[in-house]
């Protein structure tokens, strides 16, 4: 691998190249938390769920949905797809949206009906994944919330009970417990991202943000109405909150609850977040208006009839969903299933399909600019302020963050070519980059082991290739560092191959895109800090000339139970491969998840890094201690985890007679992983030069080893904190002396008869007195050898704490923590010498042990 490497693409060894230093500490990934409609609220609420464990994330990794991109400019006015709208006497825009949504929310649960049990691998899974996993179906599996009754109109209370239970999960994440200081820099930070020119901002808002489909990204503006937003030292000076807009009004109130020091800095945080959440609701028309404004009852006519047709058009769609799932997609390649789609796709059902992605996904969606949206215009924003024209103030954020949590490594997520569909040719923010269209065709190769890609996402609606890879890519990283960001996750490279097939061809496609994301990378940010991501065919894998890590496989699909065993399969021999070029990168898991030990066990022999993207609250903090440490480092092994040779053409996941072994060395040792990840009801078992092991279904072990030291034929070896996940990495270094043992002068056994006599002329003799030497029960011992007159010293370097085991064949004469002596516990039957390093001291700590 590393040799092919170099001759065909220039791609360094792994062994040569920088690793970025995040490994080494664990972090949080937002994107099974939030999806697309990530925010910098969210991000507060999940790290501070996190310290509020014990639990001290140094890496963060802001998945996608950070980033200003929209759909193309026919697929913008989803309105046109909705009922025709009753004359209303009051002409109320508002009432008209409000009406409108009835459609778009009935058709989506329909929508979500027919695609939750979608597998999340397969290929229309993928496409549905945002939209069949909502918030309300992350709790219920993982931390089921208390729903609170409404009164409302009927057809209203499913999704009021979802809105009230993502409000209350909200103000819980939101209600801090951290230190008052920490979160004054949040407040600073917020009135700091404030715009500073006297201009105002004007943005199209056309509907509510919980009537975008994927909750995420900015859209471009339109000749439509448009609302007008001041700046914030304008809107401060104001004291007439009855001329304000409803927006300038939210800001003035914000502003008023923060700046107040009679509350506590957690009851400015939650009166803040229930503020956005009021002011952002758009069912409060619903509630309040009163019911005899004659416009109500054309409202609620509207309403019922949207809601029919939206049931309807949903139905339908999930009638073909159900239909692709069972017919189409298990069909083979060359089947007339297969084919027949391919035409409809591509022909007469184009305007629909493409329709479907946009309502469904990100994958239609291109970068309208290279800022970040306005869910990031402040510490404070939320997916309410998406739709707010509000600039955006990423910098602040991340400053923010770091001061409050003190989070090193930051990380944001993009596209190969920007986004899913790369660049907009139709957005004045991206102009410069002089995007085109093109209209990619899968290869014969890729078609026959992914036929779907024949309709695509990108292949329907064209891929936007902007003229030079390098100027984007300069303009992206450059903002992101000014913002702090240091680091990027580049996503979407297996996309290279269908961009080639319309240009060059996907090596040469590859080499630009790859050489100019190696330059930017290195330019903007030192320490190499890069993850290639989806990226396994060889014309990416030749370009990695020093961008250090790659994910090992698929996605992590925390809901579809069918991957959960095959992940861990595909990333331990897919390392095989890998290993020679990259780091293999994992990817995310669940805490609280039915595999999530499984997959914890994975993650601390893998070599690569630990992070985790669970729900603000739904965590399982004892598990995490196992991964981390008090300083929010991990003890991570020194090479990618790999299976043992003895399991390489083994089928692990089908075979019903091996387990998959996985094998790594620390930085004292050696360790291997045993996991049985073939079927859930079968118990299996392994020998091994001597050593048994039986697992359950979907269980796993670790083995630890340790070299083992001999002296005066006491033996002895550290090996490491059993209450850690990877016990033996916490030994960083272990050193052996001899010193002398412990001895006095008394007289033998012939001159000790008797009483001495303390006149001078004493009848003992100097060779009648001779040194005794204590063996290890205290009992005096004569003519020792030379080499016995020592007694051994380990000094053992370790990080972390909890139970300290170590191997001696004799109980120890002493022990030492940090050069004063400590209790120890030693059980001869098998040598166990116990002991115990209390949390809340040092991270790194040398024992000393005598024998």
């Amino acid at each position: 691998m590393v040799v092919a490497g170099r001759l065909s693409g220039g791609a360094r060894a792994r062994a040569v190249k920088q690793l970025p230093a995040s490994l080494d500490t664990f972090g949080w990934c937002t994107w099974d938390a939030f999806y697309s409609t990530v925010s910098a609220r969210g991000l507060q609420a999940g790290l501070s769920a996190l310290h509020r464990g014990g639990i001290r994330p140094g890496m963060l990794i802001i998945d996608d949905g950070w980033q200003c991109t929209d759909v193309d400019p026919p697929l913008r006015d989803p309105s046109k797809r909705a009922p025709p709208s009753l004359p209303d006497p009051s002409g109320s825009k508002e009432k008209d949206a409000t009406a409108v949504e009835e459609f778009y929310e009935a058709e989506l649960e329909m929508l979500r009906m027919g695609a939750r049990d979608i597998p999340g691998g397969s290929s229309l899974g993928v496409t549905l994944e945002a939209l069949s996993a909502d918030e309300e179906s992350l709790q219920s599996k993982y931390k089921p919330q208390p729903r609170r009754g409404q009164q409302d109109l009927p057809w209203r209370k499913a999704r009021e009970k979802r809105r009230q239970s993502r409000e209350k999960q909200r103000l819980d994440d939101t209600n801090l417990s951290l230190e008052s200081g920490s979160y004054s820099s949040l407040v600073s930070a917020s009135e700091d991202s404030a715009p500073s020119t006297s201009g105002a901002l004007q943005e199209t808002v056309e509907l509510p943000s919980d009537q975008l489909p994927d909750g995420g990204n900015m859209p471009s503006s339109s000749p439509s109405s448009t609302a007008v937003f001041p700046d914030r030292d304008d809107v401060l000076d104001f004291r007439d909150e009855s001329s304000l807009a409803p927006q300038d009004s939210r800001e003035l109130a914000l502003a008023q609850i923060m700046s107040n020091e009679e509350l506590s800095v957690a009851d400015r945080l939650r009166q803040a977040d229930e503020l956005a959440i009021k002011s952002s609701s758009g069912e409060a028309f619903a509630l309040t208006e009163s019911q005899d404004d004659p416009g109500f009852f054309m409202w609620l006519l509207q309403a019922v009839w949207n809601r029919f047709v939206g049931l309807f058009v949903g139905l339908f769609k999930a009638v073909i969903l159900k239909f692709y799932q069972y017919v189409v997609d298990p069909a083979e390649p060359d089947s007339i299933s297969i084919q027949l789609f391919a035409r409809l796709a591509t022909g007469p059902f184009k305007e629909l399909l493409l329709e479907f992605f946009a309502a469904s996904g990100d994958f239609t969606r291109r970068l309208t600019d290279v800022v970040a949206n306005s869910k990031f215009s402040s510490p404070f924003a939320g997916p309410e302020d998406y739709f707010s024209g509000k600039p955006e103030a990423l910098g602040s954020v991340v400053r923010s963050l770091r001061d409050a949590f003190d989070v090193r490594h930051i990380y944001v997520w993009h596209g190969l070519a920007a986004y899913w569909s790369g660049v907009s040719v139709y957005d004045s923010g991206v102009a410069r980059l002089n995007a085109r269209l093109f209209y990619a065709e899968p290869t014969q190769g890729l078609a026959e082991i992914e036929p779907s890609m024949a309709w695509n996402p990108s292949v329907v609606s064209g891929l936007g290739l902007v003229e030079d890879v390098s100027e984007l890519y300069s303009d992206m990283h450059s903002y992101l560092e000014r913002s702090g960001i240091t680091g990027v996750k580049v996503d979407c490279q297996a996309g290279v191959g269908l961009a080639g097939s319309a240009l060059s061809g996907g090596p040469i496609a590859a080499m630009d895109y790859h050489s100019a994301l190696e330059d930017s990378v290195e330019r903007h940010f030192p320490g190499n800090h890069c993850i290639n991501c989806m990226c396994h065919s060889t014309e990416n894998l030749y370009r990695m000339r020093d961008t250090a890590v790659a994910r090992a496989s698929d996605d992590f699909y925390p809901r579809d139970a069918a991957s959960f065993h095959p992940h861990i399969g595909a990333c331990a021999f897919n390392s095989v491969f890998l290993a020679g070029l990259v780091q293999p990168d994992w990817d995310m898991f669940h805490s609280r998840h039915p595999a999530a030990v499984l997959h914890a066990t994975a993650r601390a022999l893998s070599g690569g890094a630990v992070y985790v993207s669970d729900y603000p609250g739904s965590h399982d903090f004892d598990l995490l201690r196992s991964l981390v440490l008090e300083d929010g480092t991990v003890l991570r092994s020194l090479l990618p985890g790999r299976p043992t040779r003895d399991c390489l053409f083994k089928d692990v996941l089908r075979d019903d007679q091996s387990l998959l072994k996985l094998w790594n060395i620390n930085r004292h040792g050696g360790v291997v992983g045993v996991f049985h990840i073939q079927g859930e009801l079968t118990r299996m078992r392994a020998d091994d030069d001597g050593m048994r092991v039986t697992l359950e279904g979907g269980s796993s072990t670790v083995v630890t080893i340790a070299p083992l030291v001999t002296h005066n034929g006491a033996s002895f070896a550290p090996l490491g904190l059993t209450n850690m996940l990877n016990p033996g990495g916490a030994i960083m270094a272990a050193t052996y002396d001899s010193t002398p043992r412990q001895w006095q002068p008394q007289t033998n056994s012939k001159a000790s008869t008797g009483n001495r006599s303390s006149s001078s002329n004493s009848s003992a003799q100097p060779d009648e007195t001779a040194p005794l030497f204590c063996d290890a029960d205290n009992k005096f011992c004569e003519d020792e050898s030379p080499e016995k007159m020592t007694s051994l010293e380990a000094c053992i370097e370790t990080r972390g704490a909890g139970e300290l085991v170590l191997y001696c064949s004799t109980r120890p004469l002493s022990c030492r923590v940090m050069s004063r002596d400590h209790a120890f516990a030693y059980d001869p039957l098998d040598g166990r010498l116990t002991i115990e390093l209390p949390r809340g001291g040092p991270i790194e700590r040398l024992i000393t042990v005598v024998l």
